[in-house]
């Protein structure tokens, strides 16, 4: 059988023709390969010759000098469409965007890696290395089935806040009670009580601002989720969000003196306690990052 491939820029798709004098075993075997296989299947260049490509061989695509490029194990060849062209057409085959430039095949991903400087990085697995964007890190989850619902997410978050704030009132409201009180209970600070109109409005002004606190840290907290952002600059916001919220809450129910040399103390222990937690964000974001090999390595 004699086989040509002719370069035609009116076929914006490959169009397969048989010339044949009769239908044979060989022609239906043909034409079911090629109608079976159309989808898996790229047309790729090296140099003038034309080469048909298996997604699934490929380990990467990426664009270089505004063109674009396919690696293979050993070999790159260049693929005549647009990056975001290849990304529709391969989704299906667990290929993902990474950056703007440049797509890799999940099924061949040896690993990811975080440094500490923040930067994620993947090794394939022919141990090429390349870089991934920090805005694309939600896609790679999505498309691995490990990001979930994110609306449900943040009413969950929220709720919880409120929550976790409101029980932690309770609970020093107790014993502040039995210690200031003589055993008369009331949710809020007796220096607010005294400037209140009742003592049922200083208990529903801590209820309130309570519960504003634990929307805000709640809400702050999905900062940390935010993949484009370094960790830096996510605890540096988290950090501002919450450091003005708590301070006006604070300020307000009497949780400290309100002189400059207190707010001063407060500020700085804040800060501190922000060091802790960059650090702890560290770790979570290395956590993160073993799941995805844990992924990888076991369900691709």
């Amino acid at each position: 059988m004699d086989f040509e491939i002719k370069i035609d820029e009116n076929f914006k798709l490959p169009k397969a023709v048989v010339y044949t004098d009769k239908i044979s075993e060989e022609v239906l075997r043909l034409k079911s390969f090629v109608l079976e296989n159309s989808d898996n299947i790229l047309l790729a260049y090296l140099g003038e010759k034309i080469k048909i490509l298996n997604p699934s061989k490929i380990y990467r695509i990426y664009t270089e000098d505004s063109k674009v490029f396919a690696e293979s194990i050993d070999e790159k060849f260049q693929i005549k469409k647009r990056i975001y062209q290849l990304e529709d057409d391969l989704k299906l085959k667990k290929f993902v965007r990474i950056s703007n430039s440049e797509l890799i095949n999940l099924n061949l991903v040896d690993s990811f890696d975080l440094s500490y400087s923040g930067t994620i990085s993947v090794v394939m697995k022919n141990k090429s290395r390349t870089f991934v964007s920090r805005r694309y890190v939600k896609k790679i989850k999505e498309t691995l089935g490990i990001w979930g619902d994110f609306m449900k997410k943040i009413i969950s978050q929220i709720i919880n806040g409120i929550l976790i704030c409101e029980f932690v009132l309770l609970v020093i409201s107790i014993f502040m009670s039995y210690i200031f009180l003589d055993g008369d209970f009331t949710l809020a600070n007796p220096d607010l009580i005294e400037s209140s109109a009742s003592v049922f409005s200083a208990s529903l002004s801590s209820i309130c601002l309570t519960g504003l606190l634990g929307i805000v840290f709640s809400l702050a907290s999905l900062v940390w989720k935010e993949e484009k952002f370094s960790i830096l600059k996510r605890t540096i916001i988290h950090f501002l969000l919450t450091v003005f919220t708590i301070s006006f809450v604070g300020y307000k129910l009497f949780w400290f003196q309100r002189s400059l040399q207190a707010l001063s103390i407060f500020f700085a222990t804040y800060f501190l306690i922000y060091l802790v937690i960059w650090f702890i964000e560290y770790a979570i974001y290395k956590r993160d990052i073993s799941r995805l090999n844990a992924k990888i390595k076991n369900n691709i």
